[in-house]
């Protein structure tokens, strides 16, 4: 039987290529967010680079609108790093953060008592036109 370290040992397996490639995401992540200022960067997340084309995720709007004016700065201060030297270009896209869903508790209305005779007249008398026409 195989130990997790044999298996990562050997270079061609999946499940080394896959820690590989997360490993060097995240340091090009790191590279990615020294090239932005402090207040963007908490709102911009490093997705993908492949084909000379960054991919970030931005939690809102607003933050998306600057980082599309920071983009030109931002591919100067990554093309003299040696993982992006090829960059060309920033694509973005903006995502909700991650929010907790919760129902609203469901609260049941209490009709007024003149409402609820109301209705209650009104289904009756259709139900009685109801027979009538079957």
């Amino acid at each position: 039987m195989k130990t997790i370290a044999d298996i990562l040992k050997k270079n061609n397996s999946e499940l080394a290529k896959l820690l590989n490639k997360a490993k060097s995401s995240q340091d090009l992540a790191v590279v990615f967010h020294t090239a932005l200022d402090n207040n963007l960067a908490k709102h911009c997340h490093f997705a993908n680079y492949k084909n000379s084309e960054l991919t970030v995720t931005v939690t809102n709007a607003a933050a998306a609108t600057r980082l599309r004016f920071a983009i030109p700065d931002i591919i100067k201060q990554l093309r003299v790093q040696p993982e992006f030297k090829n960059i060309t270009s920033v694509r973005y896209t903006t995502i909700a953060p991650n929010t907790p869903t919760t129902k609203p508790k469901s609260t049941r209305k209490k009709l007024s008592d003149n409402i609820e005779l109301l209705w209650q007249k009104t289904i009756a008398e259709l139900r009685e036109k109801t027979r009538k026409h079957t």
